[in-house]
C-alpha cells in the first residue's frame, strides 16, 4: 500500500511540473500497476489513460511494443469494468500495433484477438438487444 501511496503522490507532483512525458509515463505506470494489485479497476484505467499520450510521443510511429500492451491492458481493463465499446477499441489498436511489432502468428497477438472477437461479440449482442428493444418501444 505504501508504493500506491507513494505513486498516488507522484502523479500529484508531476502534474503541475514540467517533468518530461518518459516520467509521467513511469509514474501512471506505477500508479496503473498498485490499482491493479488493489483490483480498483476504474482508478487503473484512469491511470493506463493517463500514461497513454505519453507512450504516443515516446512512439512516434504509433507501432511501439509497449505502446500495443498499454492499449492491451486499458482494453482488458474496460472488458471487466463492463465498458465493450472502450474495450473494443483499445483492443483493435492493441491488435494493429501488436501484429506490426510481434507478428501476426505470436502467442500475445492471439490472446488479443481471442479477447476482441469476444468483446466484439457482446458488442453485436448488446447492439441487437438494444435495437430489438427501441423496436418494442416504437
Amino acid at each position: 500500500m505504501r508504493k500506491c501511496q507513494a505513486a498516488l503522490g507522484l502523479v500529484e507532483r508531476t502534474k503541475c511540473s514540467t517533468a518530461g512525458g518518459a516520467v509521467r509515463m513511469k509514474v501512471n505506470d506505477e500508479l496503473m500497476s498498485c490499482c491493479l494489485h488493489a483490483q480498483d479497476w476504474s482508478s487503473a484505467r484512469n491511470a493506463c489513460r493517463a500514461a497513454l499520450p505519453a507512450y504516443l510521443v515516446a512512439y512516434k510511429v504509433h507501432e511501439g511494443p509497449l505502446l500495443g500492451l498499454q492499449y492491451y491492458t486499458l482494453g482488458k481493463i474496460e472488458w471487466y469494468l463492463g465498458n465493450v465499446s472502450a474495450a473494443v477499441g483499445a483492443l483493435r489498436e492493441a491488435c494493429r500495433v501488436l501484429s506490426v511489432t510481434h507478428g501476426e502468428g505470436h502467442r500475445l497477438v492471439c490472446d488479443v484477438r481471442q479477447l476482441l472477437s469476444e468483446a466484439e461479440a457482446s458488442l453485436r449482442h448488446d447492439q441487437a438487444a438494444e435495437n430489438a428493444e427501441s423496436r418494442l418501444d416504437n
